[in-house]
């Protein structure tokens, strides 16, 4: 938490490695632990991987789902093994292990009347990135680089390339260890 900040390092460590991906402290991490599903953003995600894994980027998701997109990210991993862990499964106690080991969490859901996800990873300093929705757009405000206000960052419209550009957004600031560390 915010009072333990210097555990991240170590957390991401052990998340690198419990993935099978390069151990490097620097490269942005982002996590996903979901339900594998539409609702949960999974169709946006999908045609623009292979631009967010274009950037000096790490991606890990954990859950289980539909068949067809665990099967995309089974091939994804194989295709880019350096870039992408999966587990397809859910296990709580791994689960907690992404919280605390990325430095992103990605909720870009198509809808969510309430949301966790976003509430726990704030808890373990993984900043989220999510669609303002229900649940979503009531905990988490957009950052705001000039006020150092706000906690995550925000895409309103549910498209791939508002998607895209939040990623993005969330990746540039990763480049500013004073200000990460502050959001």
């Amino acid at each position: 938490d915010s009072q333990s900040l210097n555990k991240k390092a170590d957390n991401k460590k052990f998340l690198q490695k419990y993935f099978n991906l390069p151990v490097n402290s620097n490269i942005p991490v982002i996590g996903m632990v979901t339900r594998i599903t539409e609702q949960k953003g999974i169709d946006l995600i999908i045609p623009i991987m292979e631009s967010i894994l274009r950037l000096d980027v790490q991606f890990v998701i954990m859950g289980s789902g539909d068949k067809y997109y665990e099967n995309f990210f089974k091939k994804l991993q194989k295709k880019h093994p350096k870039k992408v862990g999966a587990h397809l499964i859910f296990d709580a106690k791994r689960a907690t292990s992404v919280y605390a080991g990325s430095d992103l969490f990605l909720m870009p859901s198509h809808f969510e009347p309430c949301g966790l996800g976003q509430l726990i990873s704030l808890r373990y300093g993984s900043i989220p990135i999510v669609r303002s929705v229900g649940g979503l757009a009531d905990t988490v405000t957009d950052y705001n680089a000039k006020t150092g206000k706000g906690n995550g960052f925000i895409f309103h419209s549910y498209n791939q390339k508002a998607l895209l550009i939040a990623i993005i957004r969330a990746i540039e600031n990763y480049k500013y260890t004073d200000s990460w560390n502050k959001l």
